[in-house]
């Protein structure tokens, strides 16, 4: 299944829906490490990426930033010379309304009425939410 554009989860909206709990077949965080490099070091230079509006990172686009961000460090510098801190945590799980498109799907779609036995599709992700 393809994922959906980002344009579809950029603008917060709603309600957070956290309770992983009621909810089965949560996918895990894709995020594989929160800290690299150094972690106990006195660094002279202090950097802080901060957003300009508020929005919402998919938590495969958090790792894709970590992946690019260690990579570009580690060529410019050794892994002694810095520390790289991943902060947001995406711990808000997407939902989404599953639309059957093409030739006949206003016979196959049934709005939000379960069409089979299966009611709830797995959710497609987690994301974090990010304020200025």
């Amino acid at each position: 299944m393809a994922r959906k554009p980002g344009r579809m989860y950029r603008q917060i909206r709603g309600q957070a829906y956290t309770r992983r709990e009621y909810m089965g077949g949560v996918p895990a965080s894709r995020i594989v490490s929160f800290d690299l490099g150094t972690i106990n070091g006195d660094f002279p230079i202090v950097m802080t990426l901060r957003v300009k509006e508020p929005c919402q990172i998919r938590h495969t686009a958090l790792e894709a930033a970590r992946i690019a961000a260690n990579r570009a460090l580690t060529k410019g510098t050794n892994v002694a010379n810095f520390h790289l801190k991943i902060r947001p945590y995406p711990h808000i799980v997407l939902r989404e309304h599953k639309m059957a498109t093409g030739a006949g799907a206003d016979r196959v779609s049934g709005g939000m009425r379960a069409p089979s036995a299966r009611t709830w599709e797995p959710p497609p992700g987690c994301r974090a939410t990010m304020s200025s």
